[in-house]
């Protein structure tokens, strides 16, 4: 296919800051230095959008039937669409994800469909009649890139001042779920048969259910062991980072005489915690994956296993554990010196991020991300706007929606639109962006710095500065 402008413009969202926004500014970055020009955004404002975006390529966060609307959206609009899975290293089995984690609509839309690995691409070609398998790539994932030994010295400042102000700390990472913690099951199941993530059969609700009352129970194994490595190791903390849809009350009456070395912190991105610490706990968690890649020792603790709902990736690359004793002795370990890895595993882990995970060695995942991207054609004309004209184009729309809400909505309402869904996480603002960016650029002193403009609240245009 004809290469794209160098003024080709990428729209690139942000669904949850806290867990994306710092891979995706290196993929910004990435792409600014191959000659495009960026927006990056909160999911919601940037669809808000859709219409007066510079038509351009739109890089989705899932392979899900629910994205079937926001994908079709954006092709209205002009745009074209390519997509990778965030929560890809997380699925059980081959056979649970052609099932439940993609839709073979939603992989027909897409110009490109971006695969974390081999396996990955492999599971996502079967689902796809062969005149598309081509769409599918193995490229490897931006969140991964970040945890390579350059870029991740981004963290470097962070990981400093974590160590000072919490000493020598274990690092446990949950992922049950807030409404798994409330015990919300038949609230959720009702939204997801409403929203048309899963069908109102008996066979998926009974698997609901099971699943359900097995991430409450993995649930309480965590508790337990943090309570135990509270009282096998005084002089070091253990620090707990709840999922983002956790609370830290909800932990807190999991742990009802919580000891004075336990920490609950609902605070910044899990992988600067990962590099601070001096080991990792989980279950199941993409966290798990991280902290191998960043050569952290990882602890999978697994009293008891099912296939049928644990993640395989994160738990392959970690030392399986199935006792609290065995996790306490492992620890140890740890903080004697010894590596974590040399208990006759670490070939085949090794084997087993080279079949998940592109982008290691070599070129980055986006680079190649960036390679493909340049290869889908775009209109250049409706695609030649400068980062000024974005601007006006913003303002212009902002007014329009304005006077068409005012008297139906509200202003009240009119605010809520434009600022988008209040769930929880802070905005994302221009100083986050720049800060982050500057680190970026520190850790990766040969990339170009963008340029960086807010075009209104929630979204920002990244271009090479001679452009603007």
């Amino acid at each position: 296919m004809p290469n794209t402008p160098l003024s080709s413009w990428v729209h690139i969202p942000v669904h949850r800051a806290v867990r994306e926004l710092d891979a995706k500014l290196l993929l910004a970055v990435i792409l600014v230095s191959e000659g495009f020009n960026v927006t990056i955004g909160r999911t919601a404002s940037l669809r808000k959008a859709v219409d007066w975006l510079p038509k351009g390529i739109y890089i989705d966060v899932r392979f899900l039937k629910t994205r079937r609307e926001v994908l079709k959206q954006y092709l209205a609009a002009g745009h074209k669409v390519v997509a990778f899975d965030e929560e890809a290293p997380s699925f059980p089995s081959k056979t649970y994800y052609q099932e439940h984690l993609v839709d073979h609509e939603v992989l027909g839309l897409l110009e490109a469909a971006f695969c974390w690995g081999p396996f990955h691409a492999e599971v996502v070609k079967e689902c796809l009649p062969e005149n598309l398998v081509d769409r599918v790539v193995a490229t490897g994932h931006p969140r991964f890139d970040i945890m390579r030994p350059e870029p991740r010295r981004f963290y470097d400042a962070d990981v400093a001042k974590l160590r000072k102000r919490y000493g020598r700390f274990f690092l446990l990472n949950s992922n049950a779920g807030g409404w798994v913690l409330d015990r919300r099951a038949d609230t959720t199941w009702q939204n997801y048969v409403d929203r048309g993530i899963i069908a109102d059969t008996s066979k998926n609700k009974a698997a609901f259910y099971a699943k359900f009352d097995y991430r409450y129970e993995k649930h309480g194994w965590l508790a337990e062991v943090a309570a135990a490595i509270a009282k096998n190791f005084p002089d070091h903390r253990l620090v707990i980072r709840p999922h983002f849809t956790e609370t830290k009350r909800q932990w807190e009456r999991w742990l009802p005489n919580t000891a004075d070395n336990i920490s609950i912190i609902h605070e910044g991105n899990s992988l600067k915690w990962i590099l601070a610490s001096e080991a990792v706990l989980h279950n199941s968690c993409t966290t798990g994956t991280e902290a191998f890649l960043a050569n952290v020792p990882v602890i999978a603790y697994r009293p008891k296993q099912d296939k049928k709902y644990d993640a395989y990736l994160p738990n392959a690359l970690s030392a399986e554990l199935d006792t609290i004793e065995a996790v306490c002795d492992r620890l140890r370990d740890v903080v004697d010196g010894k590596d974590w890895n040399s208990d006759g595993m670490s070939k085949r882990r090794e084997e087993v991020a080279k079949q998940y995970i592109c982008g290691r060695k070599g070129a980055m995942a986006s680079e190649h991300i960036a390679q493909i991207l340049r290869e889908i054609t775009i209109d250049h004309d409706q695609n030649s706007v400068l980062v000024h004209e974005l601007k006006d184009r913003a303002n212009a729309f902002a007014k329009l929606q304005s006077l068409r809400k005012l008297n139906r909505l509200g202003r009240r309402a009119i605010h809520h639109m434009v600022r988008g869904r209040n769930d929880g996480e802070r905005y994302i603002s221009l100083k986050d962006v720049n800060d982050r960016l500057e680190h970026l650029h520190t850790a990766l002193p040969k990339r170009l710095r963008p340029r960086i403009s807010q075009i209104e609240s929630g979204i920002f245009a990244l271009s090479p500065a001679a452009i603007d």
